[in-house]
């Protein structure tokens, strides 16, 4: 029986526009940001993104909250100002890149810390893993946390998904923490909290993985051409796409 795109209604062809076939839009490198205590981040602006074919027609930024409540100001690349932050806090900013039907083409990410005020706990410094596309995130182990006073009776690990959805395949304590449900342009931080024998937080680490979109695709909620696909898809009784 012939295949018609009609009968497929939500299919998306790749360049936004249901034909043709243009090159995806790709973000530029993230990027990250470290602030002593008691100082303010930094302006941001991003810098430009591939776009071969003029698919963007416009940015929007969304802030990803992993510590406190930091608000940002600003439009297109930038230049973007953060307001509201305190010692502590971590935060992701990220921009898309939309097409002219608002749909997200490729997602760029900044992400900062603020270190902590001085207390009888402190978390090892943050750090970061960027892979190319199709590379798998190592198993991770954080550093010892400054605990002079021995408050530290426990570690509770979680997963905030700045873009896709990674979950935590397995880990305890310190480490090593594996993980599951990545794809290629996703980006995620692996946060471990140190609580108290009250279950209250006393100091959190953070490590940030980045992976690189794959050719062919755009990242975030926005298209995929056609029939790139993990494995095969079996329509109907015709046989196997791949």
């Amino acid at each position: 029986m012939p295949i018609s795109i009609n009968d497929y209604p939500g299919l998306q062809l790749p360049g936004g526009s249901g034909g043709g076939g243009g090159a995806p839009v790709q973000p530029p490198a993230s990027t990250t940001q470290s602030v002593a205590a008691g100082g303010s981040p930094t302006a941001k602006t991003f810098g430009a993104f591939t776009d071969p074919d003029a698919l963007i027609a416009s940015y929007s930024a969304a802030m990803v909250n992993v510590i406190g409540t930091t608000a940002v100001s600003g439009t297109g690349l930038g230049p973007y100002t953060f307001s509201g932050s305190a010692d502590g806090d971590s935060f992701t900013l990220k921009l898309n890149a939309l097409n002219a039907g608002s749909q997200i083409l490729a997602t760029a990410v900044h992400a900062v810390d603020i270190a902590a005020p001085s207390s009888t706990a402190q978390p090892p410094a943050p750090s970061t893993e960027v892979l190319s596309s199709g590379g798998d995130p190592v198993s991770y182990t954080f550093g010892a946390f400054t605990d002079p006073d021995g408050i530290i009776a426990s570690y509770t690990a979680s997963i905030t998904n700045v873009v896709g959805s990674t979950s935590i395949a397995s880990g305890s304590g310190l480490g090593p923490y594996t993980f599951t449900g990545y794809a290629d342009g996703d980006n995620f931080l692996l946060l471990l909290e140190a609580k108290d024998s009250g279950g209250d937080t006393v100091a959190t680490a953070i490590r940030a993985v980045y992976i690189a979109p794959s050719t062919g695709t755009e990242p975030g909620t926005g298209f995929q051409f056609l029939f790139a696909t993990d494995a095969g898809v079996t329509i109907g009784t015709a046989g196997t796409l791949t």
